[in-house]
Formats: C-alpha cells, sequence, structure tokens
C-alpha cells in the first residue's frame, strides 16, 4: 500500500464540512490541535495526497471513515496505523 492517501474528489466537500460540523472555526485552529503543518491539512482538504498517518488522524479527528473518503484506486488497505487523538 501506498504510503500518502488522497480525499477523493466526491468527499472534498464532505471533508470540509465537516471540519466546521466538529467545531473547528478554520484549518489553522485543526492543523495546530493535531501538530501537522497547515499546508498537510490545505492539501488533504484539497484532494492532494499528504501522509498515510496524517491522513488517517486527520479523518479520525474529524470523525470520517478514511476508508470511505480515500482515493484508493482499486487498493485495498492492507495495514492499519496506530493514531492517539
Amino acid at each position: 500500500m501506498s504510503r500518502s492517501l488522497k480525499v477523493r474528489s466526491d468527499s472534498i466537500k464532505q471533508a470540509k464540512l465537516a471540519l466546521q460540523h466538529n467545531g473547528f472555526p478554520s484549518q489553522r485552529a485543526l492543523a495546530e490541535e493535531l501538530g501537522l503543518a497547515l499546508s498537510t491539512l490545505s492539501s488533504f482538504l484539497t484532494g492532494k495526497t499528504v501522509d498515510y498517518a496524517a491522513f488517517v488522524e486527520i479523518c479520525g479527528k474529524l470523525a470520517i471513515d478514511w476508508r470511505e473518503i480515500s482515493d484508493l484506486g482499486d487498493r485495498v488497505p492492507s495495514q492499519s496505523v496506530e493514531v492517539k487523538f
């Protein structure tokens, strides 16, 4: 499995809405809470690839199942990642 993932184009709006629904006033607020660079979160929310662990961590904080919004193509997730919230 690839070491990076991206949000499917048809799920980007869902991810952006989840940001607001989970009480984050801005991308910066979520990035700071997770200890991630703002550019990583911005990439996530625009459908660009981000590190696998960061992708899963962002989804967890937004209460989104990462498997449902990730653009896996024909790949099947074969590993799990331990993420601390």
